[in-house]
């Protein structure tokens, strides 16, 4: 895996903030494990 930020090929710098759009990202990412979990469940039977 790549760290592009931190790679010397990279022309620019980033400043990585958080807590920006926190909530969003959160059940985002929670819904889509928790379909991914019903879809293997789905598909074990």
């Amino acid at each position: 895996m790549l760290n592009l930020p931190a790679s010397a090929a990279a022309l620019h710098r980033l400043q990585v903030v958080g807590g920006i759009r926190e909530r969003e990202c959160q059940e985002l990412l929670q819904d889509w494990f928790r379909q991914q979990r019903a879809d293997a469940r789905t598909t074990r039977l």
